[in-house]
């Protein structure tokens, strides 16, 4: 059974590093079975570059043979880690959910949308690839990316292969943490441009991709990555995405396939990226709400009445959640509690819940529709606090806060709601946290608040 407050415990023993088994990973691993990769996992760049900024540099000069080796490495790392060994002093995962430990700095940052630029300043200005190289027991620093790094740019595919360098580096990746957002499970989101008129400056992943990442204009279509990219993009699993990947007024269709192929690895590494983040200080972090519909659904006493069996049976559902259905791979996950998770909203007006997907707050969906999730008000959320034994949750995705009595402005791009701290980091002058992890039982007020020193 799983308890974020046990994990203390069961770090103190030493654990077989079992490979997850499960039917997951047997179905997404297709690309590494036909193809397989070297045996190092570990990527050399980030290896001797402790400067954020120049690593980005690095990784904006790739050619798209040198992405496609380092994409399909991140892959295989990162579904062989959704059960990971314990260690002492580090995150660890269990399927969907990382676990932070007790001591140590975490930093979050949410709602990138490929603002590159800001978070390597500000991992430059902490110091964090320095700090996580050093591995001083007493200054432990770990950096939660809270979803949505891609679209609404240019530079995604930059940003989130710079996330994958550190993750699957083994001197950095227990130390970072990337959850899923919407807009990484979303297919259609990352389709279009954001804005008609914005469609030279503000690009989705996939046009990025096909068209606008000058890197990628050449791949060696005779390289075994690229190869492994045109093969993926044939798969019968993405027959339903052939409208997303299909060019016909592009002559050069091989290289296409290639490119169009990259983008479903992206989306491929996108579905075992984990969705939450929890600490047995009392912490607990996802990208826009949490399983309301399902796990949560019940009265306010009736989880106070739980037992702690029962408490740690529901924990252990959201450790699993993420859906491998065939019919994932259209254009929303299709699964309620990932839903809620990745969409939901904060409506203060509401006592409870919303009467379904299409009623309360939420309009963050595709052309601004109401997203799948549903919006959520302060009897939810408590529920959800009882359970988890949360004192604080730290999330992204809703830019605006409503207006109501009870939601706090703390700064641009930071809001509060009860013990709930949204946070937006792409915007001009936005905001990213950091907590204590030492703290026992934190509350919003035991959050430091920073602003990047880029601006965009």
């Amino acid at each position: 059974m799983f308890d974020p407050r046990d994990e203390a415990r069961h770090n103190q023993q030493k654990v077989n590093p079992a490979r997850d088994e499960s039917s997951y990973s047997e179905q997404h691993t297709d690309v590494a079975r036909r193809d397989p990769l070297p045996e190092t996992t570990a990527l050399p760049c980030a290896e001797i570059c402790l400067s954020a900024s120049a690593l980005a540099q690095q990784i904006r000069e790739r050619s798209f043979n040198e992405s496609a080796h380092a994409l399909r490495l991140a892959h295989k790392h990162l579904t062989e880690s959704r059960a990971e060994l314990n260690m002492q002093a580090k995150a660890t995962q269990r399927q969907d959910c990382v676990l932070l430990p007790s001591k140590g700095t975490a930093f979050f940052f949410s709602d990138l949308e490929g603002n590159i630029d800001d978070l390597t300043s500000a991992l430059d200005e902490h110091r964090i690839l320095e700090r996580m190289f050093t591995n001083d027991p007493d200054d432990q620093v770990f950096v939660c990316i809270l979803g949505d790094s891609i679209d609404r740019s240019r530079n995604s595919s930059v940003l989130m292969e710079f996330l994958l360098e550190l993750k699957t580096n083994p001197t950095f990746s227990r130390n970072i943490a990337i959850l899923a957002g919407n807009h990484e499970l979303t297919l259609e989101m990352q389709s279009r441009s954001d804005k008609p008129g914005g469609a030279q400056q503000r690009l989705g992943l996939r046009d990025e991709i096909l068209t606008a990442r000058e890197s990628y204009t050449s791949p060696n279509l005779s390289h075994e990555d690229s190869k492994a990219m045109a093969a993926l993009c044939q798969e019968p699993r993405f027959s339903d995405c052939r409208p997303f990947i299909d060019s016909p007024n592009n002559p050069d269709d091989d290289a296409h396939e290639a490119r169009a192929g990259m983008w479903l690895l992206f989306n491929d590494i996108f579905q075992v990226l984990p969705k939450m983040i929890m600490s047995e200080n009392g912490l607990c972090a996802f990208h826009a709400g949490f399983p309301a519909r399902a796990q949560f659904a019940d009265a306010l006493d009736t989880a106070h009445s739980k037992t702690a069996e029962e408490k740690s049976q529901i924990l252990e559902a959201i450790a699993s959640i993420t859906d491998t259905s065939p019919e994932r791979t259209e254009c929303h996950p299709l699964n309620l509690p990932l839903d809620d998770i990745v969409w939901s909203d904060i409506d203060p007006n509401l006592d409870d819940l919303a009467d379904g997907p299409l009623t309360g707050y939420n309009r963050r969906g595709p052309n601004g529709s109401p997203g799948p999730g549903i919006a959520w008000g302060h009897r939810a959320f408590e529920r959800f606090c009882e359970i988890t034994r949360s004192t604080i949750a730290i999330r992204g995705h809703q830019h605006s806060p409503p207006d109501h009595s009870d939601v706090e402005r703390l700064r641009t791009g930071a809001w509060r709601y009860k013990n709930c701290v949204t946070i937006d980091s792409s915007i001009k002058g936005g905001t990213f946290v950091s907590l204590e992890l030492s703290i026992e039982n934190p509350t919003p007020r035991d959050l430091k608040y920073h602003t990047p020193l880029m601006e965009v």
